[in-house]
């Protein structure tokens, strides 16, 4: 299997996308419950954690090419998961996408708007409550544990 040459340079912005925000979370004091890195077929970077309330919350990236073209896309979502209803009550948003024009590279430029595109992401994201979960959904049976 041949690997995409668009790849590398697919990384490289998801790579600085997982190094901003693992600072960011930290400097919030957030403890991430999970950070999902692409290494199949999706490029994407994943950042997972609970809120206070309970309430699961994912902010994704994903990057698409073309030519010195890349388009850095992000979704969010919130959830929660109940034993008693045997429901997902869940929350997913999106973001007009942000373009990186003539390449991978990150320049000091480039690199302080993909930090306003995250801030402003995580933002949305971060003020979901429990009423704003609007869409429900039957869960499996769960194992006890």
């Amino acid at each position: 299997m041949t690997e995409n040459p668009s790849w590398n340079e697919i990384d490289k912005i998801l790579r600085e996308i997982e190094i901003m925000g693992k600072k960011f979370f930290a400097e919030k004091g957030i403890t991430l419950s999970y950070i999902d890195l692409w290494r199949w077929d999706v490029p994407e970077t994943a950042f997972w954690w609970v809120d206070s309330a309970g309430i699961n919350k994912r902010i994704c990236f994903t990057v698409d090419e073309s030519g010195e073209e890349y388009s850095v896309r992000a979704s969010g979502s919130a959830w929660m998961d109940s034993r008693e209803t045997m429901r997902r009550k869940w929350l997913g948003v999106t973001f007009t996408p942000l373009l990186i024009i003539g390449g991978s590279d990150i320049s000091d430029y480039v690199r302080r708007y993909l930090l306003d595109f995250f801030v402003a992401i995580f933002q949305k994201v971060s003020v979901i409550e429990e009423k704003d979960l609007v869409n429900a959904a039957p869960l499996q049976p769960m194992p006890d544990m």
